[in-house]
């Protein structure tokens, strides 16, 4: 709430979308990045935020933030099966996620460079144009998964909710040194190993907050993120009832953490109430 006070009004510091896709631009920014004085026990200290555990129950918050940026939701809802099949969507989404980024994060230089090429392989043919205006973005405007901004947004989406989810699960050991930490450690990190150059990194964590919060003045909710949010709702309720409950449980739980504005936008939770 303090960071939302501080930054209300103020547009984002970052380039403006849509920035030219330049896979080679990408290929030279994932450089290898190491914090000053990084420690030897660097990978055993940044699995205290950012295991698998952690990712998955940031999930739902992390998918919501996603799909309210128009540029994701429209790419997800043109060039994926979640409106054949939305099972097969999440069963890609978390190989994606486990399987190919986790190498990109947390791999040495050679294993890092096989799974990025694997990564531009997947999100070469992700372009289209906008079909709702929504948030800063209007009606044709032209999209493509290598636009650094909303790569960067990706990015911050999963890094701000990690780090948000392990502060309620971890509150007493939530301070602003230990969230510094994690950013020093391994938050600048994974923004820089998929390419985003390291001019539009912020060089502490509190400034990453600042401009994730800024970067809400791109969001906006239209019919391609609420298909995008139904779709995953509906494939965990046809993988039986533990699995439609642990989604109605996310959703639902990040659902009342989202800012009053995207709540609003996404309707009081129309989309999986009518599921369960």
């Amino acid at each position: 709430a303090a960071v939302v006070r501080r930054v209300q009004g103020q547009q984002p510091s970052l380039p403006p979308s849509p920035t030219v896709y330049d896979e080679e631009r990408l290929l030279s920014n994932t450089t290898t990045y190491v914090a000053p004085g990084d420690p030897a026990d660097r990978v055993d200290r940044v699995a205290r935020y950012n295991d698998d555990g952690l990712i998955f129950a940031a999930s739902a918050r992390t998918v919501l933030f996603q799909t309210a940026h128009p540029y994701i939701a429209q790419g997800v809802y043109d060039h994926s099966y979640i409106t054949t099949n939305p099972a097969k969507v999440v069963a890609l989404r978390f190989f994606r996620t486990f399987g190919i980024m986790f190498p990109i994060w947390h791999g040495d230089d050679v294993t890092r460079e096989r799974y990025f090429a694997k990564w531009l392989a997947l999100h070469r043919r992700i372009k289209g144009s906008i079909s709702d205006s929504a948030g800063a973005f209007n009606k044709g405007d032209e999209y493509c998964a290598g636009d650094v901004r909303a790569l960067w947004w990706v990015q911050a989406t999963i890094t701000e909710s990690t780090a948000a989810y392990w502060s309620v699960m971890n509150p007493q050991n939530a301070t602003d040194e230990s969230l510094e930490e994690f950013w020093q450690l391994q938050g600048r990190r994974s923004f820089i190993v998929v390419g985003i150059p390291e001019s539009m990194v912020p060089a502490t964590y509190k400034e990453f907050e600042e401009e994730f919060v800024r970067m809400w003045a791109d969001l906006g909710v239209a019919t391609p993120a609420r298909v995008v949010i139904n779709g995953l709702q509906i494939a965990g309720h046809e993988r039986g009832m533990v699995a439609s409950y642990l989604m109605w449980a996310m959703f639902e739980k990040s659902y009342f953490w989202l800012p009053p504005e995207l709540r609003r936008q996404y309707g009081p939770r129309p989309l999986w109430r009518e599921i369960h």
